[in-house]
């Protein structure tokens, strides 16, 4: 859904071509906008105490199966996230002046909707690095047969809620922003607006996608 995202705002930008309009004037919203209110310290601390918690199974008690490129990916993927989600929170784009409000509470919902997704994908691969931890990490998994399952159906249980809520809150996005002008589809007056993310958006993702990728080259197999 991500890549339909930008996708859809790629198409955009291509069919106004390089000169989008452009408006006279702009609303700059001025709210002050608190971590908090948009992230779950105490589900972010959650995901960091299973994270410790699976590294200290794995590292003081790992089989011999262990393979370390699994933990290592999983929990750089997860734990990457959240610098992002700080990145999504802080950042602002400016406001047509027609129309401001519904403009803004779209981008509100489009900011909330992109950090819902984050979180079921975090917790997606935490379970599936907790799971790992206990039955490579933990003597006595092996022992319980249905262990294996019930952790197995944890991990899949979070993937199609985590479909269902993006494709929900993605058809309530398109429904709420369907006669409103999408970022990157006109420039202000002085200057063109940074479509799809500003720049602090894609130096954590150009941080983040480059780490993942030297990870894959370091653990070929």
């Amino acid at each position: 859904m991500r890549a339909t995202w930008l996708g859809f705002m790629a198409y955009t930008r291509a069919t106004l071509g390089a000169n989008p309009p452009v408006l006279s004037s702009v609303a700059i919203p001025l709210e002050s906008r608190r971590l908090g209110d948009y992230i779950s310290w105490p589900a972010e601390a959650l995901i960091a105490l299973i994270s410790a918690f699976s590294w200290l199974l794995l590292l003081t008690q790992g089989d011999a199966q262990l393979r370390w490129q699994v933990p290592v990916l999983l929990t750089y993927v997860a734990v990457g996230l959240f610098p992002g989600k700080i990145v999504v929170v802080r950042n602002s784009f400016p406001l047509p002046t027609e129309r401001a409000e519904e403009h803004h509470r779209w981008m509100e919902a489009q900011r909330r909707w992109l950090l819902r997704w984050m979180d079921t994908v975090q917790w997606f691969l935490i379970a599936i690095l907790g799971g790992y931890a206990l039955r490579h990490g933990w003597p006595g998994a092996n022992a319980i047969p249905w262990l294996r399952w019930l952790l197995v159906g944890v991990a899949l249980a979070i993937w199609p809620i985590m479909l269902v809520v993006i494709i929900r809150d993605w058809g309530c996005l398109t429904a709420m922003g369907r006669d409103l002008r999408p970022v990157g589809s006109w420039s202000g007056p002085f200057r063109g607006i940074k479509w799809i993310q500003p720049p602090g958006y894609w130096v954590w993702f150009g941080v983040w996608f480059g780490g993942l990728v030297l990870l894959l080259a370091f653990f070929p197999h």
